[in-house]
């Protein structure tokens, strides 16, 4: 379906029932300044339409033809934004220090934000919420209450050293760490020997591990990291990373952030089974041992689908029944996801939005930055037969395919 919006009088766009996604086309006169991909789920508020020009129309723009600046209520709305952004970002240590430019400039751009969305009328958020509501149900129903056991303490972690300050930092994409698998998967396969050499590159080189939570705190505040920061992803929870891969992490005082696919927890990962014999997946008794040990974890949504062969309706019942299976076994926040087969188009970012995550991976390369979409962060995927060299070089540049 597609829509055409003048951005000095949005309007809201009805949908029938059977519509997917909507191509918005917003217009200052005559001239298309802005378009957008969007999931339509029973239609859009003008609310909901203000978000959308937000994420395609330059933010000058949208005060100058939108007609923001004669309206007292969203200079209002923005000044209190400031506020609150600017005591969040205090109360996160940034008291004396100098925030980078990027950070800077989201700053500016979420105060102006939240006054332009504030300064419209009020959302209809009925239909988004109902879906989630209907997910937290189900999971609700599929997941067993973990038993409350004291937990055990936490190894120590390595620390970032002080010093040096970053903006950027690398994301690293593994699947298994195992030394025999199907042949068409050996790519998604590091053996153990070759997973150890790259973690110890990582420990005599400096950098510290971090997860999604210390990601969105540095997000919200623009405060850059301390030392040299990593954040090592594991895909879908094989079994292999309980047994093998996380022996290796905690004996180079590292942690990672494991994306789970929660409707095949306990099962095998049965979307591989056309190229041999399925892995075995985590079972919830082993993703409650490693939460308890330190380890963090994010939605995978719930059953690896291809996200183009899904509905709307279907990715949002997806993305907040896996976040709240993972929130109610593990007892942790869960903020984090990842699309299976990188599948983390517009429509995707937009639910996952929706559906309160806050921090999204795609499988493009490259280096995490402040100031970046954080529902888009690149990762980069370590391929199995790599030299260490060129793991190194892909550390350190952000590079995919060495």
């Amino acid at each position: 379906m597609n829509v055409r919006q003048d951005i000095g009088h949005l309007a809201p766009i009805v949908t029938a029932a059977s519509v997917n996604r909507v191509q918005v086309e917003f217009l200052s006169g005559e001239r298309v300044v802005g378009r957008i991909d969007a999931p339509a789920l029973g239609g859009f508020s003008v609310r909901d339409v203000m978000r959308l020009a937000l994420d395609c129309v330059p933010l000058g723009e949208l005060i100058r033809s939108g007609g923001l600046k004669t309206r007292f209520r969203f200079w209002w709305l923005s000044g209190l934004a400031v506020l609150r952004l600017g005591a969040e970002a205090v109360a996160a240590g940034l008291a004396g220090r100098t925030m980078p430019l990027r950070g800077l400039r989201a700053f500016a751009k979420a105060a102006l934000s939240e006054g332009a969305i504030g300064a419209t009328a009020g959302a209809d958020e009925r239909t988004i919420a109902s879906l989630i509501a209907e997910g937290k149900a189900m999971a609700a129903r599929m997941v067993p209450v973990p038993v409350q056991e004291k937990p055990p303490a936490h190894p120590a972690r390595a620390q970032a050293q002080p010093g040096a300050r970053s903006d950027r930092l690398p994301v690293l994409l593994y699947h298994r760490v195992a030394e025999e698998g199907p042949a068409a998967l050996a790519r998604f396969r590091q053996t153990p020997a070759a997973f150890t050499e790259q973690m110890t590159w990582l420990r005599r080189n400096g950098y510290h591990a971090v997860t999604s939570a210390e990601l969105v705190r540095h997000f919200k505040s623009g405060q850059a990291f301390d030392g040299k920061p990593v954040l090592i992803s594991f895909d879908d929870a094989y079994c292999d990373f309980h047994d093998t891969a996380w022996p290796i992490l905690r004996a180079h005082d590292l942690t990672a952030e494991v994306f789970v696919v929660t409707d095949r927890v306990g099962g095998c990962a049965d979307w591989d089974a056309a190229f041999g014999a399925p892995a075995p997946l985590m079972d919830w008794p082993q993703l409650q041992a490693l939460s308890a040990a330190g380890i963090r974890f994010g939605s995978h949504m719930a059953s690896h689908s291809h996200m183009a062969g899904l509905s709307s309706r279907e990715i949002v019942l997806e993305a907040a029944r896996s976040r709240a299976a993972l929130e109610r076994a593990l007892g942790t926040a869960c903020r984090s996801i990842t699309a299976p087969y990188g599948d983390g188009d517009d429509r995707f970012v937009r639910i996952a939005r929706a559906c309160g995550y806050e921090v999204a991976f795609t499988t493009d390369p490259g280096l995490a930055a402040l100031g970046a979409d954080a529902l888009r962060l690149p990762r980069i995927e370590i391929r199995s037969g790599w030299s260490l060299e060129a793991f190194a070089t892909a550390v350190k540049e952000g590079s995919g395919v060495v």
